[in-house]
């Protein structure tokens, strides 16, 4: 091969290599591209700077819980709009690169009968060019992702007999397959409902039965179902035709039940956790197509717990141990074969009823992890069976919100990661950070 062919073939070799190094993710549903909690991009940060992390941008926005989601181009959100009166729901869409507005659609929205009305709670989901995204009293949105036009629109409420719980409609949209399946429960609502991605046109709906905080998930090891955990059943459906493949009645708990975490699966995806305030900590496996329940742990209550009794934050299943966030904001190392405490912590998060952190998985080896707490710090740590290891620690985002039993101003919505940044937002702005090694977005800018 001639010496300048060969350059330009190594040249292109190194071109290629370079690309696929620098690949990133996007996180475009509830917990990230694959909606488990793991972040796969790789060059990233070890420490934080002495002085803190230095914003790429920020934009000013409403109240809210509703996690950002990411895509290539843009980052999307949901809020109460800027008023402190309003009575209307926005979802917004921003330049990734820059934080400036794309658009935003904005509809009426009284709330009635919620409790932490802040503002809306459930993700916007992305999907093949439109955002789905679903309000705190059952409004239902397909909106192109680009312009924010409205495609169709569904009352939950109204057109299904949805009934808003204590805590608002917040179980984000789920879509797969053409399907958009999301939580519809009440005393006569279906507990899950999919609709035609395209018209929103009704392709089939689930028994009837409250519902819950839980977004509808997908279990690995179970292509072609969906597992929904409403308020008294988990069941697996068909997404196909919503036959129910296989259910089991949640046990009735004082003084509620929450059923707000999603699915924790294993590696392999044929096991996954359940953890509840009240009602402890369960694990299922996959065994010819039936989901059997290994273990059940519950304490006493809600200050006498056992296993782990989790809210808001989902845990973190690496290898054999799963970690979590306790009731009374603990976090605890627990064995995956049988629930037993290995170690306990009350470094993460200040303790108090609900206290809440975020665990982000980064990649699918190793132990480390990446944690926003309800008081904004962001936490760079490795989780082992020996305990918990801090690397570093600093702010990333301020609280703003008052709640019961609580000193301190919290922040309680998601983070996104993406583009090798983190997107966080409190009731006042939306904000990205860069956690590339080399300081920069390492695909695009």
């Amino acid at each position: 091969m001639p010496v300048q062919r060969f350059q330009r073939f190594v040249g292109v070799l190194l071109l290629l290599n370079s690309t696929t190094l620098l690949r990133a993710d996007t996180w475009p549903q509830w917990r990230g591209e694959k909606s488990d909690g793991i972040w796969r991009e790789t060059g990233l940060i070890d420490s934080f700077p002495a002085d803190g992390l230095q914003r790429k941008w920020s934009a000013p926005i409403g109240p809210g819980y509703c996690g950002p989601t990411v895509t290539e181009e843009k980052v999307y959100l949901m809020d109460r709009g800027l008023e402190s009166d309003s009575e209307e729901e926005r979802v917004l869409c921003f330049d990734r690169h820059t934080g400036e507005p794309v658009w935003t659609f904005a509809y009426s929205s009284v709330y009635e009968g919620v409790a932490y009305d802040a503002g809306p709670r459930a993700s916007v989901t992305l999907s093949r060019g439109t955002a789905f995204s679903l309000g705190t009293m059952g409004h239902l949105h397909a909106l192109d992702a680009e312009t924010g036009e409205v495609l169709w629109k569904r009352n939950l409420v109204e057109e299904f007999r949805a009934e808003v719980p204590t805590w608002g409609v917040s179980a984000a949209p789920l879509v797969i397959n053409g399907r958009v399946i999301v939580q519809s429960g009440g005393t006569a609502g279906p507990a899950a409902l999919a609709l035609d991605a395209e018209t929103g046109e009704e392709l089939w709906r689930g028994p009837a039965d409250r519902m819950s905080y839980s977004a509808p998930t997908i279990p690995p090891a179970a292509p072609g179902t969906v597992i929904v955990w409403s308020d008294s059943y988990l069941r697996s459906f068909s997404i196909g035709d919503g036959k129910v493949i296989w259910e089991v009645e949640s046990p009735k708990v004082r003084p509620f039940a929450s059923r707000v975490q999603s699915p924790v699966f294993n590696r392999t995806g044929d096991s996954f956790i359940l953890s509840d305030f009240n009602d402890g900590t369960r694990r299922f496996d996959l065994e010819d197509k039936t989901w059997n329940e290994a273990w059940h742990v519950r304490g006493k209550n809600e200050r006498n717990t056992e296993g782990l009794h989790s809210l808001i934050g989902s845990p973190a299943w690496i290898d054999d141990h799963f970690y979590g966030i306790d009731s009374y904001g603990s976090l605890i190392g627990l064995k995956a074969s049988d629930s037993s405490r290995v170690w306990k912590t009350d470094s993460v998060v200040p303790l108090s009823r609900w206290s809440t952190a975020f665990i982000i998985r980064e990649g699918e080896q190793g132990n480390r992890v990446w944690i926003l707490n309800e008081v904004g710090e962001f936490i760079l740590a490795e989780l082992t069976p020996e305990g918990f290891q801090e690397m570093d620690r600093t702010q990333l985002i301020a609280g703003t919100q008052e709640v019961k039993q609580r000193e301190h101003l919290i922040v309680w919505s998601h983070p996104a990661f993406a583009h090798r940044h983190v997107y966080a937002r409190n009731d006042r702005e939306l904000i990205a950070v860069s956690l590339a090694a080399d300081g920069v977005n390492g695909r695009t800018e």
